[in-house]
Order: structure tokens, then sequence, then C-alpha cells
């Protein structure tokens, strides 16, 4: 998106409220050479449950020229990204990248913001496989299955705060063949523990990560 080109007319205004009715007309466009303020990567999640895909996070830069796009440069080694050449683009705060070999290469990543002046910041945070590297469950908009694979002291209602869009929590009870639900925000007595290795539904109005 380019910068807007802005017109204006001046106008005298006498004391009795009389203005004038020249027509003379003057533009310019706002001009912005500084570079968006931006911290970089702050995360890389291996997605357990999406063979060859992680996730890229990063909290939103700031500028006064809308709207940021973010250029994500991914390399084979580190240090060695292409700035002048962006591997992918998004005006999100996340982004998914697949189709990686995650078992016999390792993978880095620089993430710059970019106004609409072309401003690009030159932030070097990298981030990169598999030192650095995270475990998530990637969560689509829906009911989800999922487990908890070690020793935590969860309960459903603590799944509600640390899962963005959560709407609720089921599990079967196997032994009284029926379902126990908790509604984020609902009544306390409702709640249960999050057992280590059982499965849980999980219902999310927006796609997250756990």
């Amino acid at each position: 998106m380019s910068p807007v080109r802005k017109w204006a007319i001046g106008k005298a205004v006498d004391a009795a409220g009389n203005m004038e009715n020249n027509t003379v007309e003057l533009s310019t466009t706002p001009s912005d050479l500084s570079p968006p303020l931006f911290n970089g990567l702050s995360g890389l999640y291996n997605l357990s449950n999406q063979n060859g895909t992680i996730l890229l996070e990063w909290d939103e830069a700031v500028d006064p020229s809308p709207p940021i796009m973010y250029n994500v440069y991914m390399a084979t080694v580190s240090g060695g990204q292409d700035f002048n050449s962006p591997n992918m683009t998004t005006n999100l705060t996340w982004i998914l990248v697949s189709g990686l070999d995650l078992v016999n290469k390792s993978y880095y990543f620089v993430v710059r913001a970019e106004d609409s002046w072309g401003n690009e910041d030159n932030n070097t945070v990298e981030k990169g496989t598999p030192g650095e590297i995270s475990v998530s469950v990637w969560l689509s908009v829906g009911w989800n299955l999922i487990t908890v694979p070690f020793e935590n002291d969860y309960n459903a209602s603590d799944l509600c705060s640390m899962i963005s869009g959560l709407q609720m929590v089921s599990w079967f009870d196997a032994k009284n063949q029926t379902y126990k639900t908790f509604i984020c925000g609902g009544p306390p007595g409702f709640d249960f523990p999050i057992l280590n290795g059982y499965g849980y539904f999980i219902l999310v109005n927006e796609s997250s990560f756990f």
C-alpha cells in the first residue's frame, strides 16, 4: 500500500464569519523515513501434531505508516539469511512454516518489520532448530483432541487461561460411561483435574496452539 497523497485549500475568514472563495489547491505526501520499532522473532515452536511444520511468533511492531508487513528470512546455516529476498511475508504476528525436514536439517529464522514506505528494520534476532525448539500442538477452530503427556497440577479451568479462544474442555468418564464438561467461565463446581496421558476434547473458536 502506497502512502496517501493529501490535498488542501486554505481560505481566510474574517471576524464576521465571511469566508473568501479562492480555489488554490496544494498537495503533499507525508514522508516517513524511519523503520518500524520491532523486537524481532520471539518464539519458535515445533508443532508435534503437524509433521515438518513449525510456528514462528513475534510481538506487533510500532510504526506511524501502516500497514506493517513482516518479512520472514530462512536459512539452513546460522546467519545465512538473504535479507534482499524474504522467504515469506505476512501481516500477522505469527506464521506457520511447513514442508521442513526437521530430522535431517537445521533451519534458522529472522523476522523483520516493514512499513508502507518500504522501511524495514534491521534486527538480527535469530532462532533456529533444533536447539531452541519447543513442542506445541496446533489447534484448529472447532473440536480438538489433546493430551498432556507429563505430570502436572492443571485443572480444566487452567487450560482456559492458557489456550487462546478455548471455550470448553470435555473428557469421557469410561467408568460411568458419560462425558464430563467444563465451560470456560462456568461454575467452579464443574471443574476437574487434567490427568497425565488422558485424552481431552477441547473446543476453540480461533486457531491457536498449546
